[in-house]
């Protein structure tokens, strides 16, 4: 069954996950083609690494701000994944001491006071389970996940009240792992 989209009228359902931070493809052309097709929200990175290159500097790359403000001139709302090591903190992987915990924190704040009301959700971490977590530091617990989330989750909440915040995106997890997310206190 087709379904009829009003003209230039988003139906808040329909998403896609971009890779615009990652240079991929051309922004105007695919940031036109999303528009064309109804899409009404993007989910991209803004990796920590790529904005906190000396401890508590924050820097935010011309390209990353590019498609967040592409898609807010379409009127598409951006999911954004805060994600990923900084070599800076434990080791370059997932942040799992109190340091990395509040350093990861304070990069969240930075970006949401950077950004604005551009974005409309914040996603804590990409396949914490899969590997991106702290692998074989000491290992993709759900536990260490919660404790992240402990820490990241008032902190974004002072920073923006509105914005939603998205945890838990896993790699083949079962209802096992966020049974143990959830009873750490997440």
């Amino acid at each position: 069954q087709e379904i009829k989209i009003p003209d230039k009228e988003k139906v808040d359902i329909i998403g896609v996950n971009t890779h615009f931070a990652q240079q991929s493809g051309d922004l105007d052309v695919n940031m036109d083609l999303l528009d064309s097709a109804g899409v009404s929200w993007i989910r991209d990175e803004y990796s920590w690494s790529k904005v906190e290159k000396e401890r508590g500097v924050y820097t935010f790359p011309e390209y990353l701000d590019d498609y967040i403000n592409a898609a807010n001139e379409k009127g598409i709302k951006v999911l954004l994944c805060m994600e990923y090591g900084n070599p800076l903190y434990d080791g370059g992987g997932a942040p799992y001491t109190d340091e990395g915990r509040m350093a990861f924190a304070n990069y969240l704040k930075a970006v949401i006071e950077h950004l604005g009301n551009k974005i409309s959700a914040v996603e804590i971490w990409n396949e914490w389970s899969g590997g991106f977590g702290t692998g074989s530091i000491v290992g993709n617990s759900p536990q260490l996940y919660a404790e992240l989330l402990k820490v990241v989750y008032p902190i974004l909440k002072e920073a923006a009240p509105d914005i939603a915040v998205v945890a838990g995106a896993t790699h083949n997890e079962g209802t096992e792992w966020f049974e143990k997310m959830l009873e750490s206190g997440a």
